[in-house]
């Protein structure tokens, strides 16, 4: 479970670092968008590598080797942030994505192998909910540590090694060291994928790119991945800005955990609805849900927006675990090369975010929220793909 905390911690602490950095060196939101871009990127690259080497080796090595990546990449931010180097910042924010994404390959099939398959969603939606607690907590202590530093936008040096930022990262890359030992000494089972349905596949040469059924849940994967991440990547700008709440940066960051609590309370509810109603219900109401308060997002002002924009951490909070155990459960291919794949797709977090920060330098931030209402479009059509799948197979065996 520390292992999902972490996870959360270090990936919402980007999104108080963009506004931060976007502030003292007076960037727009395009050029700031590849703090996102350097993070994800690290998902495209190291998620296939990591699922093609993890075919023959244990999950819990491949824990160990995301851990000791993502403090790797946690010191190295911590040391940009030392000599006020914005390059090394994006380095180490590559590396730390790159041990998150191992992480994710990983940690995510462990999870699912450590039940029945008829508990999957839940149990695995209820790990994802110790992600959560990291979310809510990032946005509060990344806030304190950051944006209650800024100034006006000279000596750039200073504000960024003068801030809380290096001590922050130190004591987070510690925090992945003292989480990696702790793993050697608690009698963990190492989780190794059984052979006897994958191997028949794979003897068969059947590649998880040819079943359509995971194709659509890759492309489901980096969508919830990057409306989650657009989303909170511009939020703080959004909510200081003038026509919705008006708020000086640091209290943005610290309302933003709202968001992140509403994730954390989807989550945790969600792994109990799930024991009783099937996952694509459970992802069509959320779907629905999600383009009525973007709506709301985009047509009104004021703390009416406000409030509609935080209850989207609601909406998105189950469609990352639900689509990611149904996909793994239902494919006929290797778990770990499925999971590979899909933690590839969290590439969307580069992409929306980067797209969004597009529109907001043309339409304004406010007008850049229409984005995520195409992403919950998508949910809402996958959703319905599922049920009528659901439908077609008996069993159903990927419940």
């Amino acid at each position: 479970m520390a292992v999902f905390f972490l996870c959360g911690f270090s990936t919402v602490l980007n999104v108080i670092l963009i506004p931060y950095l976007q502030s003292i060196l007076d960037l727009q939101y395009t050029p700031i968008a590849f703090i996102q871009v350097s993070f994800y990127s690290a998902y495209f690259l190291f998620s296939p590598l990591a699922g093609y080497i993890f075919l023959k080796r244990t999950y819990l090595e491949g824990i160990r080797c995301g851990l000791f990546t993502g403090g790797l990449g946690a010191l190295l931010i911590f040391a940009a942030s030392t000599v006020s180097s914005f390059p090394l910042i994006l380095l180490g924010i590559f590396v730390l994505g790159a041990g998150i994404a191992i992480l994710q390959v990983t940690a995510n099939p462990y999870t699912l192998l450590l039940g029945t398959s008829e508990s999957a969603s839940s149990r695995l939606t209820l790990a994802q909910s110790f992600t959560s607690v990291g979310t809510i907590l990032a946005p509060f202590v990344g806030s304190i540590c950051m944006l209650t530093h800024l100034c006006t936008p000279t000596e750039t040096s200073h504000l960024i090694s003068g801030s809380s930022l290096h001590l922050l990262y130190l004591v987070l890359a510690l925090t992945w060291a003292a989480v990696l030992v702790s793993t050697y000494f608690l009698d963990l089972p190492v989780g190794k994928e059984t052979t006897s349905r994958s191997d028949y596949y794979y003897q068969n040469e059947t590649n998880p790119l040819k079943e359509r059924f995971v194709l659509f849940g890759i492309l489901g994967i980096g969508i919830a991945t990057g409306v989650e991440v657009t989303i909170g990547s511009h939020l703080v700008k959004f909510l200081s800005d003038p026509e919705i709440a008006d708020v000086s940066l640091s209290a943005a960051g610290k309302i933003m955990m709202l968001f992140w609590f509403g994730f954390f309370v989807g989550r945790v509810l969600g792994s109990r609805v799930l024991q009783n109603v099937p996952p694509e219900n459970m992802l069509f109401r959320h779907a629905l849900a999600g383009i009525l308060f973007t709506a709301f997002t985009v047509i009104f002002s004021g703390y009416f927006a406000a409030i509609s924009v935080l209850m989207l951490g609601l909406c998105i909070s189950v469609m990352f675990p639900v689509i990611f155990s149904v996909v793994l459960e239902g494919c006929h291919s290797k778990k770990a090369a499925v999971s590979g794949f899909m933690c590839m797709a969290n590439i969307g977090g580069a992409l929306l975010p980067l797209t969004q920060g597009m529109l907001a330098d043309r339409l304004g931030i406010h007008r850049s929220f229409v984005l995520p209402i195409a992403a919950f479009l998508y949910m809402v059509f996958y959703s319905l793909y599922l049920r009528n799948r659901a439908a077609t197979l008996a069993p159903m065996s990927y419940r």
